[in-house]
């Protein structure tokens, strides 16, 4: 029995678990089961570097699976080391990386979109992904950042970048003009697109998200325009029915401006901006989001939870908050969430792809799980509870890494272009070879010959050479180029992190990220945060092969590795 629905759906999650650890039966007894904590949670920022829905839904399926019922997306957020871009000579305003990956009628005087161009979700995908979500008893908090993080919006309202005295002045460029009201005004407008009803859809497409969070963080000018800021929004989103959820920095920004706390959520994350007990003092529902503990910046030197999940495990406390302990229950301590933040974008962007990081979110999602849901006396150490973890596998109808069932290879011998495939994609390791063709190559004309929804391989790039695009929206390139009217003996070689390209045999280039590279050219050769290493993993697609191929294919062998 279960008091609601997502109660019975946790119960078969259980069930599911048992069965996989003894196939065909049950334990007999009776189980009562139940939650320390009501909201446990992840933040992914897919604002800063592009995710697939496709990933979201396995991100969803995984939380389910253990139980977690909170999904913080960041939808938008930029590059936010401006001062590499200023102290080389350039304007981080025109040039520094910002996303909003949600479709917006928003634009600006001179027709710049709020939304981005790279990848986005549609407003009736993100609803959909909504609903998806529900079925799974996963609510999403869809974040808008402003005043600071908000470069997108500035680009829009150029007229509205802050004008007060600030720390950081090289990163002015990202931060609005807080108190002006026409900044609320821009702001409320923009979250009204999603929390109103939207004509197409006939309802909101925040409608089921109950939660919203408005941000908040890091403005780096004045406390009361600050406050005044913070108090507008998180007014805003209760005048039309949700529940407000806002990064605490009250402690940093103290001042005589009131800002409401009544029936508003916080995400703790830094003591220095905000204190655990002077957030409670003054009335929020706060998240343990703390972010020495449980921050991670993929591949980054700081900020790197998952290097430490034996010791959360053994000595993380959900009401220990940096250096502050709140009274276990205590009824204003929702749970807590740990953040994916890609700080390491644009310029700095090494190319991991959202599957190079897989390991990183699950690996810390089981760790908090256990830790959110029951006392941590469930296995007594990290080892077993890890062996527990693979003993239960994968959440259902989940394939991250894209293995084959059959790591058998697969061969064709083509008879006419385009031809269906239909087989599943093939993450690393994998060898594709090809005997192969290319009669034309009409300049700055893209020839696709493998395809499917994962991403396209490109024989013939925009600028003639062999590389691939992923459903991230990010590109590569071998750098080297396929001969015309000569049969070529063309060889894919897939690891995690590491894509290579051979050439009748010859080594002929290893993939170089395409998106920011061209924009760090003319910065220094000794400008140190120019990426050493470009990853560059490629689920192999194979959905169909040689959709617009000019030439011809003779033969294709796919070999898991």
């Amino acid at each position: 029995g279960a008091a609601a629905p997502t109660g019975l759906f946790w119960g078969t999650r259980t069930l599911l678990q048992m069965l996989r650890q003894t196939p065909g039966s049950v334990p007999c007894g009776t189980a009562v089961d139940f939650p320390r904590y009501q909201l446990r949670g992840f933040m992914l920022d897919v604002a800063r570097t592009p995710y697939p829905l496709s990933y979201l839904k396995d991100v969803i399926r995984t939380m389910a699976w253990y139980k977690m019922n909170d999904l913080h997306l960041v939808i938008n957020n930029n590059y936010i080391f401006h001062e590499h871009y200023v102290d080389n000579g350039h304007d981080p305003f025109k040039e520094s990386y910002a996303a909003f990956r949600l479709e917006s009628n928003m634009k600006g005087k001179d027709g710049t979109p709020l939304t981005a161009k790279d990848l986005f979700y549609t407003k009736k995908e993100f609803t959909d992904l909504v609903s998806y979500a529900k079925k799974y008893g996963v609510n999403i908090v869809p974040e808008f950042d402003t005043p600071g993080h908000a470069l997108s919006f500035t680009r829009l309202r150029p007229d509205l970048i802050y004008k007060g005295p600030m720390n950081h002045e090289k990163r002015r460029c990202e931060m609005l003009d807080a108190a002006n009201p026409e900044t609320i005004d821009l702001v409320s407008k923009v979250f009204d697109e999603y929390l109103l009803k939207d004509p197409k859809l006939g309802r909101p497409v925040f409608a089921d998200c109950g939660v919203v969070h408005v941000g908040a963080d890091e403005f780096y000018g004045d406390k009361e325009d600050y406050r005044h800021f913070a108090n507008a929004v998180l007014s805003h989103a209760l005048k039309r029915g949700y529940t407000p959820r806002i990064w605490g920095s009250l402690s940093t920004k103290p001042g005589k401006t009131p800002v409401v706390s009544k029936g508003v959520q916080m995400n703790l994350w830094n003591t220095g901006w905000m204190r655990a007990w002077e957030a409670v003092n003054q009335g929020y529902d706060v998240i343990n989001t703390n972010d020495g503990a449980l921050y991670i910046v993929p591949f980054a030197g700081y900020y790197r939870m998952d290097r430490n999940h034996k010791g959360l495990y053994n000595n993380w406390i959900p009401n220990r908050i940096g250096n502050e302990t709140l009274p276990s229950g205590h009824p204003q301590l929702l749970g807590g969430t740990f953040a994916v933040w890609n700080d390491e974008t644009d310029i700095m962007h090494t190319g991991y792809a959202p599957y190079d990081i897989w390991g990183i979110i699950s690996g810390s999602m089981d760790v908090l799980s256990q830790k959110l849901w029951g006392t941590a006396k469930a296995p007594d150490t990290f080892e077993q509870h890890r062996e527990l973890v693979s003993s239960i596998g994968n959440a259902p109808r989940t394939n991250p890494l894209y293995k084959w069932k059959d790591a058998q290879p697969f061969e064709v011998k083509p008879s006419a272009l385009p031809q269906k495939l239909g087989k599943p994609a093939l993450g690393p390791n994998y060898r594709l070879t090809m005997e192969l063709e290319l009669t034309a190559a009409p300049e700055g004309k893209e020839q696709v010959l493998l395809s499917a929804p994962e991403g396209e391989l490109l024989a013939v790039m925009k600028d003639g050479t062999v590389g691939f695009r992923r459903d991230d929206s990010l590109e590569f390139s071998f750098g080297a180029k396929l001969p015309v009217g000569k049969k070529v003996k063309v060889e894919i070689v897939g690891e995690p992190e590491k894509t290579s390209l051979l050439l009748d045999g010859e080594p002929a280039g290893t993939a170089v990220l395409k998106n920011f590279s061209d924009k760090a050219k003319d910065f220094p050769d000794n400008f140190k945060h120019r990426p050493k290493v470009h990853r560059s993993t490629f689920i192999l697609p194979l959905k169909e092969l040689g959709s617009s191929f000019q030439g011809k294919v003779f033969h294709m062998n796919v070999q898991p590795l």
